[in-house]
């Protein structure tokens, strides 16, 4: 088992993508907007680890709090 993605819900989208690009030394493997936001997975060289950053739409929040972390493996039994 190990850990898939962490997905982080940011403020700046832009600031965030880069900071973690820089910090991590992550690349970009998909980015797309959705519903008036962004999504990027940022993932390393083996691809089997990835960050998900979310940014809101301008003005909207969110009532939840915290972060995600998914797991993957290739036998669950």
């Amino acid at each position: 088992m190990h850990i898939h993605h962490l997905a982080l819900r940011v403020r700046d989208f832009e600031k965030s993508l880069h900071f973690y690009q820089t910090l991590t030394e992550l690349k970009i493997h998909t980015q797309f907007s959705a519903n008036g936001g962004s999504i990027a997975y940022l993932q390393n060289a083996s691809g089997e680890t990835q960050l998900e950053l979310i940014g809101m739409p301008e003005g909207e929040t969110v009532k939840a709090s915290g972060m995600f972390l998914c797991f993957g493996t290739e036998d669950i039994a």
